[in-house]
């Protein structure tokens, strides 16, 4: 019988093994350049297209909209703008990737050349040059160029495609007219929430399927936002379809293209929900049914980190609260403004977003069932990813839970197929199959916001933790340092939104920490017992007050104050400062750290303790001292 084949020092060190960090993949960075490309490329289109589309449409003495229709000129100008900024976008992350697989190539090649098989810590050390780097070299340059040329070809034409369609679109075309007066079958597809404007007590997302315009029946697919006064109010229902008359307008703003304002008393009823909107709709009225027992602060803040909706912002009868139902007055507006800006001061109001979080919780919870169920994988990651979809049903619906929906499910496949967890790639993965199927989300800064945030802590919070975990608690060092890395990646998004900075975000996100996951657990099992049980969904709703209670006193210490915030640049310009000024701080230091790696190998080494271990040396030092004394 023969024993296994030995390997050669020189084989072992050239070839990492199967279940090494860099050989397992979890460290996958190759579709980040590719998400990266295919943003950029769906950005840059959406702009040319507007500023062609709005130039050729604007009549003047030369032509006329109606004698020079504006869709002849601009295709072949759009495609080939399009691809000279896909080129673009290919040569700047271009360097990057031959960068980074360059140099991870050279660097197998060269411990391969090692027969000693001894890594050398030192840069002193002279590695023989193998002769066969440069066509590794072209090789990695042609497929980078290959591969981000495709993706951002394709992103361009997913993204000019969707915006002619949505140009051309019979309601669009009529909204570039001015303000007309319509007749819409729409389709809800949001629950109804307090109105932005001032002149009407609701609003909800819609999908226009038809319109009549002076006896003329078109059909459309533009969405819009429907503004609703009174009893119209209780007709919007999420999943329900309805026939409305009203103003359809361009929208003034807000990502939503089209605003139609409906007249009182035009809604009526054509279609109601699905059984799954239905029992979404009613596990929502129950859910507000019982936070109304609770005070103002858990009656805004419970609501808002169970399913990502503030409970002044909930409809019930079209006045903001529930008194057709003998339920409790509205939230007092004026607190609720008040609690929503200490909040966002103290850098603590992405908790009020449905995010990763509730999909991690549930993803554990369903996956530890099957284990002690001793269920087989092949029936546990379907079951993980109907979960999902079942939880993404029953939240408010936001760009951030379609990044997080999306991504658990990759994640589910991927465990399915048998693939380890690899958070960069199933991000980058995410980010480009929801922005070729759905272009618009390129300028979502809720969609950005997110995915920044799991991109910094997928990066750099678990090397970080390990930094600081010589210095502090191993559990202190994982929050803070996911908590720096998702601030420093979303901070220059947020100054696009606020030109604001919140210096005590850290700290605030530190305190309240150990308080989110109790409330999101309590919340969301009182949001599952409310409609069968509304009086055993009261304790765990009231245990989410109590912990959301902690969160309020927190955001109130923290900012009040002129020091809780700090003035920036607006828009885009402040946005690319703070971005250079990051990268500034992380250039330092990393190369403050090369240099003490260095010294470390000259053979003056550090040596730092464990924090423990300090404090213990400490006592006994002091011990002695006294001791002596």
């Amino acid at each position: 019988m023969t024993g296994p084949p030995v390997e050669s020092p020189a084989t072992s060190a050239g070839r990492q093994p199967v279940w090494s960090a860099e050989g397992s993949g979890w460290r996958d960075r190759r579709m980040v350049p590719v998400a990266i490309v295919v943003w950029v490329s769906c950005l840059s289109t959406h702009a040319l297209f507007e500023a062609v589309m709005d130039h050729y449409a604007r009549p003047g003495p030369s032509h006329d909209a109606e004698v020079r229709p504006p869709w002849v000129p601009i295709a072949p100008v759009v495609t080939s703008a399009t691809g000279v900024l896909g080129v673009l976008g290919v040569l700047g992350a271009l360097g990057v990737v031959s960068f980074m697989g360059v140099s991870s190539a050279r660097r197998r090649l060269r411990g391969a050349a090692n027969a000693d098989g001894v890594r050398h810590p030192s840069r002193s050390v002279r590695h023989p040059r193998p002769r066969s780097w440069r066509p590794l070299w072209c090789g990695t340059v042609m497929t980078a160029l290959g591969v981000l040329g495709t993706a951002a070809l394709i992103g361009g034409l997913a993204t000019l495609g969707a915006d002619v369609v949505r140009w051309h679109d019979p309601a669009a075309a009529a909204a570039r007219q001015g303000a007309v007066t319509v007749v819409v079958t729409v389709r809800v597809r949001s629950p109804a929430v307090a109105s932005m404007r001032r002149t009407s007590d609701c609003q909800a997302e819609v999908v226009v399927r038809a319109m009549d315009v002076r006896g003329v029946v078109r059909s459309s697919g533009a969405t819009a936002l429907l503004f609703a006064t009174g009893s119209d109010c209780g007709v919007l229902r999420r999943g329900s379809g309805i026939e409305a008359r009203g103003t359809l307008e361009r929208a003034r703003f807000g990502r939503q293209p089209l605003w139609f304002t409906v007249i009182g008393g035009g809604i009526g009823l054509r279609e109601g929900p699905t059984w799954l909107d239905s029992a979404n709709n009613r596990m929502h009225d129950a859910f507000f049914a019982v936070t109304g027992r609770l005070s103002d602060q858990g009656r805004v803040l419970v609501p808002g980190l169970t399913m990502g909706l503030l409970g002044q912002d909930h409809v019930g009868d079209g006045t903001g609260g529930d008194a057709s139902r003998g339920e409790a007055p509205p939230v007092d507006a004026t607190y609720a403004r008040l609690l929503e800006e200490r909040f966002r001061r103290s850098g603590i109001m992405h908790l009020m977003a449905v995010s990763g979080g509730h999909f991690s919780v549930l993803g554990v919870l369903v996956r530890r069932t099957g284990s002690t169920l001793h269920l087989p994988r092949n029936v546990v990651a379907p079951l993980q990813i109907i979960a999902y979809l079942l939880l993404a049903g029953a939240m408010y619906p936001s760009d951030s839970l379609l990044r997080a929906v999306v991504m658990g499910a990759l994640v589910s496949w991927a465990w399915l197929m048998g693939r380890p967890a690899q958070a960069v790639s199933a991000l980058s993965w995410t980010v480009v199959a929801v922005l070729i199927l759905d272009p618009g989300m390129s300028r979502s800064l809720g969609f950005a916001l997110s995915c920044s945030a799991v991109l910094g802590i997928a990066l750099y919070a678990r090397p970080m933790a390990r930094m600081l975990g010589a210095r502090m608690p191993g559990a202190l060092a994982e929050v803070l340092s996911m908590t720096v890395c998702a601030q420093a990646f979303t901070l220059p998004i947020q100054l696009l939104m606020e030109p604001e900075i919140p210096l005590l975000s850290v700290p605030a996100n530190l305190l309240v920490a150990p308080f989110v996951d109790i409330a999101t657990l309590a919340g969301l099992l009182g949001m599952v017992l409310a409609p069968c049980a509304p009086a055993l969904a009261y304790p765990p709703i009231w245990v989410s007050s109590v912990m959301t209670a902690v969160m309020e006193r927190c955001a109130v210490w923290l900012s009040d104050g002129s020091m809780a915030t700090m003035p920036w640049a607006e828009g885009v310009r402040g946005a690319l400062a703070m971005a250079v000024i990051e990268i500034a701080v992380v250039i330092v230091l990393v190369l403050w750290r090369r240099r003490l790696r260095r010294r470390d190998a000259a053979g003056h080494g550090r040596w730092a303790p464990h924090g423990w271990q300090a404090l213990r040396r400490w006592l006994g030092e002091t011990r002695s001292m006294l001791d002596g004394t």
